[in-house]
Formats: C-alpha cells, structure tokens, sequence
C-alpha cells in the first residue's frame, strides 16, 4: 500500500480494497456522531465516466451502476475537483475475493476488520460514508440496525498529521483483484465541509486557453496568486484554503460550496462562463460570497448578464462604451481603503481598460485605482471595444479620471466585490504593488482583514511567471519576429493616420 508523504507528493484520498490479506492490525476506534445528510451532491452521473479518471477497459457503467473488474489493480480518480474536509457516500458491492478495506487520508491509514466479515459484505450493497475533518478520519458503514457501525480512529506512520490540516488532495480509489474480482460502485455523493480551522476558503476559477504565451494567462495567474496567498510572509495574517478551477465553470458541482469568495480570470463577453451561468451564480452571490474580477473577466454582454455584474462587482465592460487600449498608467494617489494597505503609487503598460459602466452615481462603489488617460489612448477607430464618442467626451472634453480597479459592497451590505481591469500581461503579476493589491481585493472580498502591510508575497521571478503557463515559451527569435511585426502594424497605423 503506498501512502503520501507531504515532502514528495500532493496528498491523496484514497480506498484500497485488498485481496487475500491474512491478518490486519486493529487501531482503537471511537464513536461518532451521524452526520447531517443535507449538502451532498451527486459526483457519478449514472451514464458514464465523465469527471472521472479510469481505464476503460476495466471499468463500465452498467445500468446506473459503475463496475470494475480489476485483474490486479485498478484506481478510480476524481478529476473534477480536490477536497479539503468533506464527506463522501457511496454504496459498495464486491465480490467474495475482497477480504478488507484500508483507507489512507491525508497520510494516515486505518485497517477496518469490520469488512473483512465474509457474511457481511460480498454479494451485499454495503451503504459507506467517509468523513475528513482536520486530523479525523470518520466512517460509517452500513444505514442502521446491527450492521451499521461508526469508527473514527487511524495509525500514524509518521507523515506529520499536524501538517495535513486544511490541506487539499485528490480523491482516489484503489482496488487490487484477481481474475474473478469484481467491484460495483453507485450512488456517489460528496458533501464538503466548512474547513476546521479559523480560514477563509478562496476559488479560484480560470478561464480557458486564451492569447498566446505572455497574455491572457489564466491558469498561470490563478495558480501563483494561490502560492503567493499560501506562502505569504505575514501568513499567520492570511489564513486561507485555496482551490483552482480550470477552463471556466467548474465540472464539480461543489465547487463554489462554503465559499468565501470567488475569483474569477477568464475571456469575457458571451464566452464568460459567468455570462452562460448566471442564473445558478445568482444564488451563490445573494448567500454573500464575495466575487473578484480581473482583466478581460469584467466584461459580459448587456442585459441580464450586465445588470448582473452592476450587482454583484458594482460595474462592468460595456461594449460602446467602454474601451481597451494598452498605455501606460500611472497612479500618483491611492485611497484609504484595506485594498491599498501596504501598497506604493506604482505605474504599469497594460491592457488597462477604463470607462467602465458603473450603477448609478457609483453608488456602494469606491474607486481604488484612478487616473486620467492620455489621448495616445484613444487613437483607435470607433468600434464596440476601440473607441467611442462617450469616451472620447469624458477623457479629452472633461478629462475625467477613470477607475480601471474598485471595491463594491453590494446593498445587502453582505457581499463584496472588486473589479480588476489590468492583468492582460502576465509578467505584470511580478510587480509587488501590483500584485499585493489584488491580493489584498481576495481577503476583503473574502471578509478576512487585510493586514496593515498588506499581503506580503515572496518576489516573483521569471521561473515562476513561467509555470502553469497554457502555451510553450517562444523562442528568442520568435519574440523578435513579434516585434517586428508588431512595430510594421504601428507603422502602417501611424502612416494611415498621417
């Protein structure tokens, strides 16, 4: 049986179901109370393996039914999400070739003789449920009467129980058979639970492949604004359980479950998976669970989608009305607010859009980063994303600053928001102002007090801008061929103009 050990490999969740085992150590257990049925969500849809990760050639859905039939071994692997504390049921079959269960979580291995009764489980749908819980491991087997029995209890072998609280891991099972073995599997349900110590449970969701090496990285943004959260100096101030999403709405129907906030980093408009599942957001955001926007995530159609976004960030990209130019911003003041704790005036070249649409007289919404733009901003045609006559009025006319970053409480005065219009760059993310800001937008959002330095993230380097990335890094003389490229369309752009 191998187990997981924190300093070599993620943790895992796993059963192992083993053949012909002469004799198991008994642990002590103790009673547990029954759990809540309430909060369980269907992870096996019945028709087939999607969300899961198996060999086909083992393993079928029959009849609503998931069956193995493991020659030596066989794992099942989730792959539509990790677990933190969370319970699990399902109802187990097998045949008479399995003579025990042992289960390892988060490092630690219980060996259950309670299966290991010939007259009790082959041939029989055993009713399981597998609790984690900080350092307890709870299952309940059978539904009742004589047969059921509630056990907590495990072995150490010395894999730091300590350090597995609040982690998160794969859920795996693992069966080992001989020829004649089989294995059936139905009714799997997951219930997560609110994590065991006193943190703030962050999503991240990343949108799909987008731009092209460099731009538009979703996946890579999420996963090092998680490792900055996770690895901060001041950790002790951020007390976080993070999980990333990836290719928008997530395939785990418990993602957004005990959820504090949600950050969302993906292509908008029509592709924006918030603007394809709104109606069944909706009821997450009026639970109070907070919502961080970055980058081209801001923009959704008008209409339901729009007025959506007007109450849930406080303001959004309207197309004709709202622009997306690359320039360099500079922000001389920041207001007080605990998104800029710890965070220096700072400029950066981004893909900065601005002229956002916001409810009316910005009302509940504070303007975190502000400044006007310069008119090589608005060089472009007029088109739905380029230009228009209202910006063109509010920037050149007026010269109104606009807010390209905001916080928003929603009326409820539950909720929060923030909205994040730069971040098209990913190297951008090596900026600390840049980066402790949106960081410091994850914890209010997430009603976490934002430490007075702010979050304080290691440096960035190039290294670590470079993992996660959804596209290979081009080559030095594909970057010049881009360049050159790019400064011949400036060229042509600039003689049309002339």
């Amino acid at each position: 049986m191998k187990l997981c050990s924190r300093s070599n490999r993620k943790p895992r969740f796993s059963i192992f179901c083993l053949v012909a085992i002469a004799a198991l150590t008994q642990p002590a257990f103790l009673f547990a109370q029954t759990k809540n049925d309430d909060g369980y969500r269907s992870i096996f849809n019945g028709e087939n393996l999607d969300g899961w990760k198996a060999d086909p050639e083992i393993w079928k859905v029959e009849n609503g039914i998931l069956v193995g039939k493991p020659t030596t071994s066989s794992q099942l692997t989730w792959k539509a999400g990790e677990l933190d504390d969370f319970s699990l049921r399902f109802h187990l079959k097998v045949t008479d070739g399995v003579d025990a269960v042992r289960l390892a979580v988060r490092g630690k291995a219980v060996s259950l003789d309670a299966l290991a009764d010939k007259a009790g489980l082959p041939g029989k749908w055993l009713p399981l449920e597998l609790g984690a819980h900080g350092k307890q491991l709870t299952l309940r087997i059978g539904n009742g009467g004589e047969q059921q029995r509630q056990l907590v209890g495990g072995i150490d072998h010395g894999y730091g129980l300590g350090d597995f609280i609040g982690v998160k891991g794969n859920l795996e099972i693992e069966f080992f058979g001989s020829e004649t073995a089989q294995v059936q599997i139905k009714d799997i349900q997951l219930k997560r639970l609110p994590v065991t110590v006193n943190k703030k449970k962050i999503v991240f969701v990343a949108g799909k492949k987008s731009h092209g090496w460099g731009s538009h990285e979703h996946y890579a943004g999420c996963k090092l604004m998680e490792k900055c959260l996770l690895e901060a100096t001041n950790a002790a101030e951020v007390p976080v359980v993070t999980t990333v999403y990836k290719d928008g709405w997530p395939a785990d129907p418990t993602a957004f479950d005990n959820a504090d906030t949600v950050v969302a980093f993906c292509d908008g408009g029509k592709r924006h998976f918030l603007h394809r599942n709104g109606e069944a957001f909706d009821t997450i955001m009026r639970n109070g669970v907070g919502l961080v926007c970055i980058h081209y995530g801001v923009e959704v159609p008008k209409g339901p989608s729009g007025r959506r976004f007007l109450d849930w960030i406080g303001g959004y990209f309207e197309t004709d009305w709202s622009v997306n130019p690359t320039w360099t911003a500079k922000f001389d003041h920041l207001p007080n607010h605990p998104i800029t704790n710890g965070v220096k005036p700072f400029e950066m070249y981004d893909e900065w859009y601005y002229h956002m649409r916001f409810s009316s007289q910005l009302a509940d919404v504070t303007p975190v980063l502000s400044t006007l733009p310069g008119p090589e901003s608005l060089t472009r045609g007029d088109g739905p994303h380029s230009n228009n006559p209202h910006v063109r009025e509010a920037v050149l006319e007026k010269k109104e600053p606009q807010h390209v970053a905001w916080a928003f409480t929603r009326g409820d005065r539950k909720g929060r928001g923030f909205g994040f219009t730069g971040a098209h760059y990913h190297k951008n993310w090596a900026n600390d102002d840049f980066r402790k800001l949106v960081l410091n937008a994850i914890l209010w959002t997430a009603h976490q007090e934002v430490p007075k330095t702010g979050v304080l993230s290691a440096a960035v380097t190039e290294a670590d801008l470079d993992l996660n990335q959804d596209y290979p890094k081009p080559t030095e003389a594909e970057i010049a061929k881009r360049k050159n490229r790019k400064a011949k369309q400036q060229k042509l752009e600039q003689k049309k103009k002339d």
